[in-house]
């Protein structure tokens, strides 16, 4: 019914290579996004700080209204 497939087959290849194609969007995504979110929370953190901004205190007043 279906043949196995080996390393010289042409949709073998095809295969690794969609394969590798999304793994690498993955990794290229996951990276991306780590990269991107360390300037942010570094900014957040600068800019409470600089406008004197207490989220827990913000959160917890919040809360109680």
């Amino acid at each position: 019914m279906f043949e196995p497939l080996t390393d010289g087959d042409e949709k073998y290849r095809k295969r690794r290579e969609i394969v590798f194609i999304i793994l690498s969007n993955y990794v290229y995504k996951m990276v991306s996004a780590l990269v991107d979110s360390i300037p942010f929370y570094m900014g957040t953190r600068f800019l409470s700080r600089y406008l004197n901004i207490d989220p827990v205190r913000d959160y917890k007043v919040g809360k109680k209204g």
